[in-house]
Order: C-alpha cells, then sequence, then structure tokens
C-alpha cells in the first residue's frame, strides 16, 4: 500500500512536469510566431483575417471610409475629444464588432477613437504584446488586471506588414 501511494504520486509528479512543458512548447511557438508577425488573434474593426494569415482590410467601403474620416478629423482637430464631439454633432456612426465578426453601427464613444488612433494595426503594423496581465487582491478577492505596456517594452512591432489606413508614418505623427 505503501509503495501503491510512492508510485502513483511519483506519476502524478511527472504527469504536472509533462503537462508544464507542453504548457511552456505551447507559449514558445505563440511567441515564435508572434516574432514573425504571424499570430493573427483577434480582428480588430476594418480589418479580417486573410487567407495567407495576414490582416486585410474590411471589404465594406463604409467601413473604410468611416475609420479613414476618424484619422481625418482628428489631424484637422487635433484632440480626441473635440473629434468625438464632431461626429457627435453631425450625428456620425462607426462600425462596432458584433458576434461572430458581424458589424453594427453605434455612436461613437472617446474609448472608441482613442484606440482606433493609438493602435498600430490602423497604421499598417504588426504589434504583439502591448498589455501585460496582473493580479491584483481586492477585499481579499483576486482581480486580473490588464496594463498597456510603453512601446519599447512590447513583444513584436513590425511596420508595414499589411495594407493600413494610414501610412506608418503619418500613423507615428498622430
Amino acid at each position: 500500500a505503501g509503495n501503491d501511494r510512492l508510485l502513483l504520486g511519483l506519476k502524478g509528479s511527472l504527469n504536472e512536469y509533462e503537462l508544464d512543458l507542453l504548457r511552456q512548447r505551447s507559449l514558445e511557438g505563440r511567441r515564435a510566431m508572434a516574432r514573425r508577425g504571424e499570430l493573427l488573434i483577434i480582428a480588430p474593426v476594418g480589418f479580417r483575417k486573410g487567407e495567407a494569415q495576414r490582416f486585410e482590410k474590411d471589404p465594406d467601403r463604409r467601413v473604410q471610409e468611416a475609420i479613414r474620416l476618424v484619422f481625418d478629423q482628428f489631424e484637422r482637430i487635433g484632440s480626441v475629444r473635440q473629434t468625438l464631439l464632431w461626429f457627435h454633432e453631425h450625428g456620425l456612426q462607426l462600425p462596432a464588432a458584433a458576434s461572430r465578426g458581424e458589424i453594427r453601427w453605434k455612436r461613437p464613444a472617446y474609448g472608441t477613437l482613442y484606440q482606433i488612433l493609438t493602435n498600430p494595426i490602423y497604421g499598417g503594423a504588426y504589434a504583439y504584446g502591448k498589455t501585460e496581465r496582473g493580479t491584483r487582491y481586492v477585499a481579499g478577492e483576486t482581480r486580473h488586471v490588464d496594463r498597456r505596456m510603453p512601446r519599447d517594452q512590447w513583444f513584436s512591432l513590425i511596420p508595414n506588414t499589411h495594407e493600413g489606413y494610414v501610412d506608418w508614418d503619418r500613423f507615428e505623427r498622430i
């Protein structure tokens, strides 16, 4: 009985080790794909995952024009808040992701405009590792918190990997 428990304990430890090794290999595989710009997880509004494992612009001209308008108005006005107010004043809507890749149109929020203006994908660049997940304890409970990393700490940033809504130099200026 004692040997059986010892043997089961040893087998259990080996299984945990194997699972940990598989998890590490999987994570390294994801990181290698991200370094090459091939790890496509979610396509933001205005993009789709293409056949060749690259992001492609949404073929819907209305979606394309709405996103270009965000960049044009921001460059003209110079402020996210004022750009938001301009969209509201003119009663314009922006595309938003719905379930299963569908698009729905809604009144823009500040966060939506800010996300479009600061996400490198819209400048034609591949970026991975922009956020880091951390754990905090609030009132004795664990909470997961995503924190935006400084650009120099991103895992991967590869300009000119696909066609953007603005070119990379204009994106950098904005």
